[in-house]
């Protein structure tokens, strides 16, 4: 027992590139909680405090992350040494273990609401998928009523009863939309139609028929699978990993989405595997196509995925095992639903609503089909102007599957849960880089980032 308390106890001490990574990712990790925190504390307050907070806040804290990734940007930029931080993270892990333990009760409890439309629409596709139906064809108002959850969970669309409306709706709007679509059996134009891919609703088909209870219970139980799998992965590093993982707890993170019971967790929790084991090309990825096949976050990523990983061995192999994983897996819905599709790209080009904590935030939630337009045309062409400048600057490739996240803080709808994730993957970005590092050790002096410097390196999954 004593020798146990001072192993938690006693310093750990990670050195390097890695250590200086994971010690600035731990930083900026925690800043975003405190952000999230007091965006909630000024709700409501000066619209100023909001902006200062999500539209500043969030560059900076990306631009850190970028700072971690691409070094030795780290070593040049700061004369202390971030890894420091890390020297009572086993002691740190236990404590945030036991923190999330203890709230464990409240998040099983049989009254617990369902958070979101996700999480409701997903468990509706599966229930559908499980009887021989077509999960696409369920309206989303009449799923509600299945699950007897609030209309107001919907996502408003600017169509229908709500195509003049010139602000966020109101929860007595969303309600009486709801009321005057149950006379149509609960089909209404002003509401969002089920739009994931078809991997959304698979992951949740064991628990489809339970509780909401039964829904977060099963996928906490997959989100501690997913951290031992990611403590294993990162080997001598599982310390640190393991605690920058369990503090995505907070909202739009993996683990606040595990908690709720929502599908979405097993694309955040795929997404950041398959940057983990990047140097197992096969694995790698597969996990990022089970991701692309789950949540459209991840066709965003795959893109910088594709850009980072030109460079390294078997780049053609990549490609084959994605596609193959993808016609695998979304193939045969595209064939027997061919409508399908049209929903799922109708998920990203449908009318909605401005909302989140991105730049939005400076303009409102007006529903200008201009505005919104520019505002997705500006996203893509800086991700594509951000690949097109890495394309001869090989420093900077590692930090491209990371940001393509960070750039929907651009877009019409840059919602918290998406966000979020750029946090877990620079993590996984960190442990892929050191396992590259570890086949292929470069020299202390290079000037280039590790990934530079291995393209010879590199192993079949």
């Amino acid at each position: 027992m004593r020798q146990a308390a001072l192993f938690l106890v006693r310093p750990w001490r990670a050195s390097g590139a890695s250590g200086q990574r994971l010690g600035l990712l731990l930083i900026v990790t925690l800043v975003w909680d405190l952000l999230l925190t007091a965006d909630k504390q000024v709700s409501g307050k000066p619209v100023i405090l909001m902006i200062v907070l999500t539209v500043v806040g969030y560059p900076i804290l990306v631009l850190f992350c970028v700072l971690a990734l691409r070094q030795p940007t780290i070593a040049r930029l700061f004369r202390w040494r971030p890894e420091r931080i890390l020297q009572v993270a086993p002691l740190l892990v236990v404590i945030a273990s036991l923190t999330i333990i203890a709230e464990a009760p409240n998040l099983l409890r049989p009254s617990a609401p369902i958070a979101d439309d996700v999480t409701a629409s997903i468990i509706c596709a599966a229930r559908d998928a499980i009887h021989g139906h077509d999960p696409y064809s369920t309206p989303e108002l009449a799923c509600f009523r299945s699950l007897r959850a609030s209309p107001n969970l919907g996502t408003p669309l600017q169509r229908g009863l709500l195509q003049h409306q010139l602000s966020y709706p109101s929860s007595q709007q969303l309600s009486h939309v709801a009321a005057m679509a149950r006379r149509h059996g609960g089909k209404s134009s002003a509401f969002a139609i089920f739009g994931y891919p078809p991997m959304a609703f698979a992951w949740m088909i064991p628990a489809a028929w339970s509780n909401h209870s039964g829904w977060v219970a099963f996928t906490l139980i997959c989100a501690v699978i997913w951290l031992l799998l990611a403590g294993i992965v990162s080997a001598e590093l599982w310390p640190a990993v393991v605690l920058l993982l369990l503090l995505q707890f907070g909202d739009g993170s993996v683990l606040g989405a595990a908690t709720q019971g929502d599908g979405e967790f097993f694309a955040y929790a795929a997404m950041t595997l398959s940057l983990m084991l990047i140097d197992r090309r096969r694995f790698s990825s597969i996990l990022l196509a089970l991701a692309m096949a789950t949540n459209p976050l991840a066709w965003g990523v795959a893109v910088g995925y594709a850009f980072y990983t030109r460079t390294l061995p078997g780049f053609k192999e990549r490609i084959v095992w994605t596609v193959g994983a993808l016609l695998i897996t979304v193939g045969p819905w595209l064939v027997f639903e061919p409508h399908a599709l049209r929903s799922m790209v109708g998920l990203i080009t449908q009318p909605n609503f401005g909302f989140g904590i991105g730049l939005i935030n400076a303009f409102g939630p007006a529903p200008s089909p201009v505005l919104r337009h520019v505002m997705f045309a500006v996203l893509a062409l800086s991700f594509l102007g951000l690949c097109a400048f890495t394309w001869r600057r090989r420093e900077w490739l590692p930090i491209l599957p990371v940001v393509a996240v960070a750039f929907m803080w651009l877009g019409w709808r840059s919602d918290v849960n998406y966000l979020a994730q750029v946090f877990p993957l620079a993590v996984g970005m960190a442990v892929g880089l050191h396992r590259l590092n570890k086949q292929r050790p470069l020299p202390l002096d290079t000037r280039s980032s590790e990934l530079a410097g291995i393209a010879g390196a590199g192993a079949a999954g």
